[in-house]
């Protein structure tokens, strides 16, 4: 019924964090890794054979971005086995990758990721977040990284 794309809450107060985030989107999506990530959890006959792993040779010298997120949502944020994952984590992890920073995560109620990020609680908001006028008065978003349908599936009797 609807499209929505999903893209990243960052504070207004920080835009080279957008800039730096935009621009390891747009390398991800170019390499295919964006899209392995999702394939790795959706859609594919193969679902969780190749999980996004970091290159061997990162540097992480420039410190920690904290990500908050709601993990109920799978399969872009879910527990396994104590540890939140997801297409999310994985996309958070690879952006991560390619800025050079450590990736913490912070769980947090869904309806209040736009305050933690636009206080600065955290650097990023990543939970499936769909890119709303409201949101936008108080945060701001990166690019979009993927398209989601909402749709309702009901039982053929």
């Amino acid at each position: 019924f609807a499209e929505e794309e999903y893209a990243i809450a960052v504070s207004k107060d920080n835009p080279a964090l957008k800039e730096q985030i935009n621009t390891a989107l747009a390398e991800l999506k170019e390499e295919g890794v964006i899209d392995d990530i999702i394939s790795n959890y959706i859609g594919s006959s193969n679902r969780g054979d190749h999980p996004y792993t970091s290159p061997e040779d990162v540097d992480r010298s420039k410190g920690t971005l904290t990500m908050a997120t709601n993990p109920y949502f799978a399969p872009y944020e879910y527990y396994q086995n104590s540890v939140i994952i997801g297409i999310d984590v994985d996309l958070a992890q690879a952006i991560c990758d390619k800025l050079g920073y450590e990736l913490a995560i912070k769980e947090t109620e869904f309806e209040d990721i736009p305050e933690a990020v636009s206080s600065g609680k955290v650097d990023m908001g990543i939970a499936a977040m769909s890119i709303t006028e409201d949101r936008l008065k108080i945060i701001d978003f990166s690019d979009p990284y993927t398209t989601s349908s909402q749709v309702i599936i009901v039982r053929k009797d």
